[in-house]
């Protein structure tokens, strides 16, 4: 069962940053929209990740309000900040910046046991994230092709966030276990 769920959760981060980075191409035209759309889709796919890891209370419509706005406030001061972080460090100051933000709004209302094991976690796979983009980005130099690159951007980063969530999961249930 749990390799079942980390399949789907990795399948659900692909899924989701694919989306996010066709959406973005489609929706260009309208700039209010572009500042939204990345919450709504990867708020939608940590709550179907809810689901999955049969978090309680994941299916009320109020926990599926709460992580698209944690996700747009992640992926606007991500934005904004690791924008502003600098040339070559802002994947990985945004990457952790947006994995700290969204882990503090699922560490509530999943109400998770471990505080300082769910944030240093999910921290650590945001800014991992932001690492192995730039990592791909330096070696291939597919930056020139913006579609490549939004594609790429989103489904690693959300695919790996996803695996974060997977193993903090884990980490905290084995947590409460011993406790």
């Amino acid at each position: 069962m749990a390799n079942r769920n980390l399949i789907l959760l990795i399948l659900t981060g692909i899924g989701s940053g694919l989306i996010c980075a066709v959406a973005g191409s489609f929706l260009s035209q309208w700039e209010w929209l572009v500042d939204l759309w990345p919450g709504l889709i990867f708020g939608t796919a940590l709550w179907v990740s809810a689901r999955l890891l049969d978090i309680p209370g994941e299916k009320d419509v109020l926990h599926l309000i709460w992580v698209i706005g944690v996700s747009g406030v992640a992926w606007r001061l991500a934005v904004d900040v690791g924008f502003w972080a600098g040339d070559w460090n802002h994947y990985e100051t945004a990457g952790a910046l947006g994995g700290f933000t969204i882990a503090l709004g699922l560490y509530w209302i999943w109400r998770r046991n471990g505080f300082w094991v769910w944030i240093p976690i999910l921290t650590l796979a945001g800014a991992l994230g932001g690492v192995l983009f730039l990592l791909i980005e330096k070696t291939t130099h597919f930056s020139d092709n913006d579609d490549l690159w939004s594609i790429l951007l989103f489904t690693i980063w959300q695919t790996i966030f996803l695996l974060g969530i997977w193993i903090a999961h884990r980490a905290t249930q084995n947590l409460s276990k011993t406790l």
